[in-house]
């Protein structure tokens, strides 16, 4: 397991400048020159010195550490045995191993089929679209429905602000409504399942940064493994949005694709590890297409092509009309496909008879839904 930065220089003065500048690991310093680190960080020549000193004297350390082990000593340790290589699993097990993860029902039986048993476990799932679309509900419905099974748990990280508790009452209100003759997974009776239930197995994070947005990331791994010890199998992370702190902190291209880089290789080890679903939701962006100035506008998901290339499925949300529409536009197994949805007191669900406008609701993902909430109190 990599080292994380602020394992060694939780107390140092410059953790958020390095933390800025991409570097999120120990290892990552160790062929960086002082001039180097300097440039990269903006911190002076005699900090930067410092820290490349005090990182290559902790990789020693654990290279003693390491080599004095009992472990090492023997010949077994060091020879490759069935011990230290990996072995190989057939593509078969592998496929057998998918159709053991249900997917977590998004509460649409049009949405859940496109993606084929609604968002599935073990991937990464990008959820686009532009303000007031529906993505930010979407993610509260998703962790909801993923508590379904009582010993499953939800990681919700959100960098914007945008949850609202008393909306993620209410979803959950309506879905132990809908699920009293209806048992889990495990054939627990859900009838006695209740709002107050779901909402302790929903971890929330608040990040309002960057760098909290790292650490948060960083600590996944030792929060879930301590929530399976308890009997709380966490089976879902979201994160709501991933481009939001990078758009308002971070204009350097470069720095910003090494961070999500690292960022989402450290998300996909835990899909690996525990068989978790990520759900990511991602905010749109103009771009021109043709050559100016003939070029149009158009909507594009945030963050560039190089971050396209990263979520294993990508659902984009749009409106047609006044109708709310998602488009499946990535997927390994599934073409590209468009089903309506609505969203409603009780959350998502299915298109259902003539919906009339709801441009009103493009200020807010929860605004009209929690007005409403509010007045049925």
């Amino acid at each position: 397991m990599k080292q994380s930065v602020n394992s060694l220089l939780a107390k140092h003065s410059s953790l958020q400048q390095l933390l800025s500048a991409g570097f999120l690991y120990l290892d990552e310093l160790e062929d960086v020159t002082p001039v180097e680190l300097s440039k990269e960080t903006k911190l002076s020549l005699e900090e930067s010195l410092h820290i490349i000193e005090e990182v290559r004297k902790q990789n020693r350390n654990n290279i003693q550490t390491e080599l004095s082990s009992p472990e090492l000593k023997s010949t077994d340790a060091i020879l490759p045995t069935n011990k230290t290589v990996s072995q190989s699993v057939s593509s078969l097990e592998l496929f057998w191993r998918e159709q053991e993860h249900t997917g977590i029902t998004t509460g649409s039986k049009e949405l859940d089929e496109m993606l084929g048993e609604g968002v599935p476990l073990g991937k990464m799932t990008e959820i686009c679209g532009v303000p007031g679309i529906g993505k930010s509900q979407l993610a509260f419905q998703l962790c909801i429905n993923s508590c379904l099974d009582r010993a499953a748990g939800a990681v919700l990280i959100d960098t914007e602000g945008s949850f609202v508790v008393q909306r993620a009452k209410q979803i959950a209100d309506a879905v132990c409504v809908e699920n009293t003759s209806t048992r889990d997974i495990r054939g627990v009776d859900l009838s006695i399942m209740t709002s107050q239930s779901i909402l302790s197995r929903i971890h929330y994070f608040r990040c309002q940064d960057v760098v909290q947005l790292v650490c948060v990331v960083n600590t996944l791994d030792e929060f879930i493994s301590e929530k399976r010890s308890e009997g709380n199998l966490i089976k879902l992370v979201v994160i709501d949005s991933i481009a939001f702190p990078f758009r308002m902190e971070l204009q350097d291209m470069r720095v910003r694709s090494r961070i999500l880089h690292t960022l989402s290789q450290t998300l996909m080890e835990l899909t690996q590890k525990y068989g978790i679903g990520i759900v990511l939701t991602n905010q749109m962006t103009s771009r021109q297409s043709g050559k100016e100035p003939v070029g149009r506008m158009h909507q594009v998901p945030a963050l560039g092509e190089t971050w396209a290339h990263i979520p294993t499925i990508r659902l984009i949300l749009q409106w047609s009309g006044p109708v709310r529409t998602a488009r499946l536009t990535k997927s390994p197994t599934h073409m590209e496909k468009v089903v309506s949805y609505e969203i409603t007191e009780r959350g998502v669900s299915d298109l259902i008879g003539k919906i009339g406008s709801k441009r009103g609701l493009e200020s807010s993902e929860h605004t009209s839904d929690t007005k409403k909430f509010k007045q049925n109190k």
